[in-house]
């Protein structure tokens, strides 16, 4: 275990073993955020008399409210005192939290215990300004506050300072249900609000992915699809031209994962009449109608790739290259994309399973990939019935070999596999029902039409 530097010492919270004190349900027990404060503090500046000062009394502070009844606050000013988080009052807030801190509210997924400290004095009282860090294992906070103070030490008032995506962003990428502030510092995760900090135009030209990555805490955190802020969705629109600016790469990281989140059609529909479709690869005037029809039947969207959903926006092949030019898909991707792409239309209004099982076997690739891309056509076009049955179904062995081939007098080479696959269209075309007798019967008329005579291919000659 790591040893502590000798100067280090516990938080002074007052006097918590006060017998005569009316605690709101019972003395707090602060023995591991002590310990975790003192094993995990970086600011080796603990003998300063104001970084001692400043650090005691904040967490007095949150030990009062948090814990005491406010007519027994010795630290806070009972009848004035105010807070502030990120130039928003929210006292009343606050103490109503406090008011209602049950055991419920004491689950911490984030991992108890969360210890607070200052790294950086720059005024002192009456007015104290200060940096200051929150942490645990799996997530660090650091802002700045000032703390006003009456003229017996009594804090007046506190204004934090904090960037509350550094909160989303951690609390976007975990399953996370509840968090448990110290400082409290997560009204707008209580809100279930998503906003920018500050200024939202600053913010998104300092890095225009935070377009995107809104729209992805959104479909996290928010409780219904149509409570953006309009003021947000205009700022929005008017920088849509700063996704230029990113990669694809980026862009289809946030994407996917809007994609795999909650209300993803309703975000991306908004998305699109934010004006940034052209921006992130996809149509000026995208298919909206093939959209709305698969965002309708949520059981299927919320089961299609990420690829599905954006196929559907798509009017053309073309769209599908200009799509990958843009975004800088996988392999799998780039293929399943150009797939549903090609054949979106033609198969629009087939509900022949015997269609797509073909499909799944002339189709260049590998069988178990184009059984998927063929899966994800069907989702596409919401024919449940269909891909709940090819889904079920085991794609039969094709009864034709290599070497069958080539005890039939087929030359060696590549031609073997063109063979191969004419025969497979017959098989196909017979509904599977050929055998390799049956299959072997059409040798000569191929060999005939690939001029192979003898066991040799025999190259056309060339015409005038």
């Amino acid at each position: 275990m790591q040893e502590l530097e000798p100067e280090l010492k516990e938080p002074d919270r007052g006097e918590i073993d006060d017998l005569n004190i009316e605690w709101n349900f019972a003395r707090p027990d602060y023995s591991l955020v002590n310990l975790a404060y003192l094993m995990g503090k970086t600011a080796r500046n603990g003998t300063e008399s104001a970084v001692l000062f400043i650090e005691n009394l904040i967490k007095r502070c949150e030990m009062e409210i948090k814990h005491k009844n406010r007519s027994q606050w010795k630290f806070i000013s009972q009848d004035d005192f105010s807070i502030q988080l990120n130039g928003k009052d929210v006292t009343e807030k606050t103490l109503n939290l406090s008011r209602n801190f049950t055991s419920d509210n004491r689950k911490c997924p984030l991992s108890n215990p969360f210890p607070w400290e200052v790294t950086e004095i720059f005024s002192d009282k009456p007015k104290c300004t200060f940096a200051w860090r929150h942490w645990n294992e799996n997530i660090e906070l650091n802002g700045f506050a000032i703390v006003e103070l009456r003229g017996d030490n009594k804090i007046k008032n506190i204004k934090v300072f904090y960037k509350s995506d550094e909160i989303i962003t951690k609390f976007a990428s975990e399953n996370i249900d509840s968090l448990y502030d110290y400082f409290f510092g997560f009204e707008d995760l209580m809100e279930r609000r998503v906003k920018f900090v500050g200024n939202a135009d600053t913010r998104i030209k300092e890095d225009f992915l935070r377009i995107l990555r809104y729209f992805r805490f959104y479909g996290r955190i928010a409780k219904s699809p149509d409570q953006h802020d309009p003021e947000t969705l205009k700022i929005i629109s008017n920088n849509a031209e700063g996704l230029q600016r990113v990669s694809g790469e980026r862009i289809w990281v946030e994407l996917k994962k809007i994609l795999q989140g909650n209300f993803a059609g309703e975000i991306l529909m908004t998305i699109i009449d934010c004006g940034l479709s052209q921006h992130i690869g996809l149509p000026s005037n995208p298919d909206k109608e093939d959209f709305r029809n698969l965002c309708k039947n949520q059981s299927i969207a919320k089961d299609c790739d990420p690829i599905t959903i954006l196929a559907a926006l798509l009017n053309l092949p073309e769209d599908a290259l200009h799509l990958h030019e843009r975004l800088k898909f996988s392999a799998y991707e780039r293929d399943l994309l150009y797939f549903l792409a090609q054949n979106k239309n033609e198969f629009r209004d087939v509900d022949d399973l015997i269609r797509y099982q073909q499909m799944c076997l002339i189709t260049s690739g590998k069988i178990k990939d184009i059984k998927e891309y063929v899966e994800e056509l069907l989702k596409l076009h919401c024919k449940l019935d269909l891909h709940q049955k090819l889904k079920e179904w085991t794609v039969p062995r094709f009864p034709v070999t290599g070497s069958l081939l080539l005890q039939n007098n087929c030359p060696t080479g590549k031609i073997v596999g063109v063979v191969l696959n004419k025969l497979k269209v017959i098989w196909v075309e017979s509904e599977f029902k050929l055998t390799s007798e049956e299959l072997l019967e059409h040798l000569p008329q191929i060999f005939k039409d690939l001029n192979i005579v003898d066991g040799k291919l025999v190259k056309k000659p060339k015409t005038q």
